[in-house]
């Protein structure tokens, strides 16, 4: 046998390697049985744990026990009604004097599953409220989609987002 021949073979050898260990599959497990997740319900605080699953878009992130979202020009929620009649939409929200101040008088206009539901100049900066009654014909059983849109917004130096306002809470209720 040849020096090359037996180089080869001791080079072969030495490249094989035992098949690795099978593990069987591991347990599958369902989920366990509790409560079905809460339903969405007609109105939202930005307080309440499960603000995610209301919102749709526009909106920046919240530091940790942040009781407030900075929303942008068209933020948008979702919120559920079972009832229809009766109804107003009452959106509190703040335009802080720092950033808004200069920019007022500021127009919101409101819309209800893509329809004006209305629309309001707001003339001073500080925690203002949008209250309407909302026609029957604008809303559905079951999720309606809620947008606020501001004609004017802050914009940050530091890195360009924009502001619309402070939204803390949105919701239906009943007229009074």
């Amino acid at each position: 046998m040849n020096l090359r021949a037996a180089a080869m073979i001791l080079a072969g050898l030495s490249s094989c390697t035992p098949l690795p260990e099978s593990y069987p599959v591991p347990v599958q497990r369902g989920m366990e049985n509790g409560p079905e997740p809460e339903p969405l319900r007609a109105s939202i605080s930005f307080d309440d744990p499960r603000l995610k699953d209301y919102l749709i878009g526009g909106f920046l992130e919240a530091g940790p026990g942040q009781t407030w979202r900075w929303a942008g020009e068209k933020p948008e929620v979702r919120l559920r009604l079972e009832a229809l009649a009766g109804l107003r939409l009452r959106a509190r929200f703040t335009f802080p004097h720092e950033s808004h101040g200069p920019l007022m008088p500021i127009t919101v206009r409101v819309f209800v599953n893509e329809k004006l539901l209305g629309a309001q100049i707001y003339r001073k900066p500080g925690e203002l409220e949008f209250v309407k009654d909302a026609a029957e014909e604008l809303l559905v059983a079951g999720e309606n989609r809620v947008r606020l849109e501001a004609d004017r917004v802050y914009v940050a130096k530091a890195d360009g987002v924009r502001l619309g306002m402070i939204l803390t809470e949105i919701g239906f209720q009943a007229r009074r």
